[in-house]
């Protein structure tokens, strides 16, 4: 089996058996990925935010976890320009909160990046961040 093309694109796989080559087949393989993205300090007059962040630390930023089969820049822009984007992040983002998820690793199913998702958002409410995730 060969996987020929970049990730998050259409990619034609080569697949043999021991009958013989059956051929090309057209998979979308999906990279996912995790983003955090900052929000403006008022957001915390939004009861349902400032209800699920008591432990705020005030010198921490406020923030939004999601995960995304997209770049976290073209969700971004989703968040901003879609429908399907967060009426939080619309309302109060400052953008991509890029330091707090430079090392992190793409994930193979959605499964996999919305537990990661919810364990960074986690971690991050402990160290006192506002944190609003799904």
């Amino acid at each position: 089996m060969q996987l020929n093309a970049r990730v998050g694109y259409v990619k034609t796989l080569a697949m043999q058996n021991v009958k013989g080559n059956l051929g090309s087949v057209n998979l979308k393989v999906m990279p996912f990925h995790v983003y955090v993205i900052r929000l403006k300090e008022q957001v915390m007059e939004s009861g349902r935010f400032a209800k699920a962040n008591p432990d705020r630390n005030p010198l921490k930023p406020c923030v939004y976890v999601g995960s995304t089969a997209l770049t976290p820049e073209e969700r971004y822009q989703k968040h901003l320009t879609a429908k399907s984007g967060s009426r939080l992040v619309k309302q109060w983002q400052e953008g991509l909160h890029k330091r707090l998820t430079a090392n992190q690793p793409t994930f193979g199913t959605r499964k996999e990046a919305e537990a990661h998702e919810a364990a960074l958002a986690e971690r991050l409410r402990k160290k006192g961040y506002a944190v609003w995730s799904r």
